[in-house]
């Protein structure tokens, strides 16, 4: 049964692009069927910027990497930033349709991205190079089970300026979806200050993923799991290693649970962890 939600896709891109990217975004955000995160829309004041990157790169169902002469030679975030999104393409299924290279202008591409068949976005070809990408997002939706059609919007008037803001406020998101139901009742099980066993399934520069039940995972930050700084979690942790772990974050609308593995002692929980301990002993 086809998901009535929105395809979403993540621009990764310089800030040296961004007229180009906006322009981009915008054309995306006007279809109607995408979630599209660009960073100056969708990060707040306040906000932790590398965390909510990489959370909105782990819930995307694409990635479409905006390439130029100055992203590609420009060293700093660009470039971190292009290392997470790789990170996760590398454990996709061979041959999904995942992250698509756009060409901003005439460059060669990073030599990790050459395994993919790129997008010439050029400003004087812009509207054939849109059309052949949309044919590309539409192929990752119908692969995803995503339906368009049944994804309830307020069509926009392509001949009417907005802003994104205004775009965004058009959309009427999918509310109580059959797939969203099935994973709250499963997940129901589970509250933030809980101990929970998991099982490590994947390492990524910016943390590890732990089955907890089933198919219900949850994402351990790299700066929840020691104490002291490391680089990568593969310095203390292993597929397939067992461990305790506490839940402290879960976010119904997203489908993630955060877990940590530095606050399974702490005394932040103690009376929770003694009540439980104590409703057990009475049960026994």
């Amino acid at each position: 049964m086809p998901e009535t939600r929105p395809l979403r896709v993540f621009l990764c891109h310089s800030s040296h692009d961004k007229p180009a990217v906006r322009e981009l975004y915008r054309q995306l955000s006007t279809e109607g069927w995408m979630d599209v995160w660009l960073d100056e829309e969708k990060l707040y004041p306040g906000q932790d910027w590398n965390l909510e990157i990489e959370k909105a790169v782990e819930a995307a169902d694409a990635i479409l990497v905006c390439l130029s002469n100055n992203s590609i030679t420009k060293e700093g975030y660009i470039q971190r930033e292009l290392r997470i999104v790789l990170d996760y393409a590398d454990y996709k299924p061979e041959g999904t349709l995942y992250l698509i290279p756009i060409r901003l202008e005439q460059c060669d591409p990073p030599r990790r991205l050459r395994a993919w068949q790129y997008a010439d976005y050029f400003e004087k070809d812009r509207d054939r190079a849109y059309q052949r990408l949309l044919i590309s997002l539409q192929m990752r939706a119908k692969s995803l089970g995503v339906s368009k059609e049944n994804y309830s919007v307020s069509r926009i008037s392509k001949s009417t300026r907005k802003s994104p803001k205004a775009v965004a406020n058009q959309i009427d998101l999918p509310i109580n979806t059959s797939q969203s139901l099935s994973w709250k009742s499963r997940v129901a099980k589970f509250h933030v200050g809980q101990l929970v066993e998991g099982v490590i399934t994947r390492l990524t520069k910016f943390g590890a993923f732990a089955r907890l039940e089933g198919d219900i995972e949850g994402l351990i930050h790299i700066s929840e799991i020691a104490e002291h700084h490391i680089e990568h979690p593969k310095e203390v942790l292993m597929e397939g290693q067992v461990l305790a772990l506490r839940v402290i974050r879960i976010d119904l609308d997203q489908q993630r649970i955060g877990l940590s593995i530095r606050k399974v002692d702490s005394a932040l929980y103690a009376d929770e962890d003694f009540r439980i301990l104590k409703d057990n002993d009475l049960e026994a």
